[in-house]
């Protein structure tokens, strides 16, 4: 009887160690799941929904995440392949977020053409039709064109916040190193323009154009 008494203790101490254990995982996921809002956007955007829907999307991403951890046991960031709701969990995460990376791009770009003087009229037009070409001379100047690799400045870190918009990675820092280039040469290749890695008038408005 006492063998069995201890036996029946060991199991029971190991569930009640195993439940405090799921609970500690559940209550502790592996990252804090946040969102950083861009600094730099346009809070005076021509369309006030795309404003409102990039805040409402960058607080749903942390929900989503935390939500899936502490129901599902799902980390959206680091996906089970052999797990197919864990893939399907982390692939509609990971759209919401290139959508909100997007939004996010669109109304940073507003705000750089407020600073060149364009009105809201204007960058609504431009938007819809494109830029036209002393629109493309104001930009390639205000950016400092052509961005290579070497160049150091705020017009790089505009780039690369755009290339992060359309899903490329890399550090957003203005350093225009190889990770830049590289992303640069991919947007250009996929777009049939030739790949230099170098970030010239007719990148640069296809680019903005992209990602409006």
């Amino acid at each position: 009887m006492k063998r069995i008494a201890i036996t029946l203790c060991i199991v029971f101490l190991g569930i009640i160690a195993f439940t405090h254990y799921k609970n500690y995982k559940r209550f502790n996921p592996p990252t804090l799941y946040t969102y950083t809002l861009r600094t730099d956007i346009d809070a005076q955007y021509h369309d006030p929904a795309v404003l409102l829907a990039y805040y409402e999307n960058a607080r749903r991403l942390p929900m989503m995440a935390r939500e899936q951890w502490y129901n599902q046991d799902i980390d959206v960031l680091t996906p089970d392949h052999e797990n197919q709701e864990s893939v399907d969990a982390s692939e509609i995460f990971r759209k919401l977020q290139a959508t909100t990376d997007a939004q996010g791009a669109r109304l940073a770009y507003s705000a750089q053409l407020k600073k060149l003087g364009f009105s809201n009229a204007e960058i609504r037009e431009i938007e819809l039709k494109g830029l036209s070409a002393f629109q493309a001379f104001v930009l390639k100047k205000a950016l400092k064109l052509p961005l290579q690799r070497g160049d150091q400045n705020g017009s790089v870190w505009e780039l690369q916040h755009l290339l992060v918009g359309l899903g490329y990675t890399m550090p957003v820092d203005g350093n225009f190193v190889q990770e830049t280039e590289s992303a640069v040469k991919a947007f250009q290749q996929k777009n049939k323009l030739y790949p230099s890695g170098v970030a010239d008038e007719a990148t640069m408005i296809l680019l903005l154009q992209t990602t409006k």
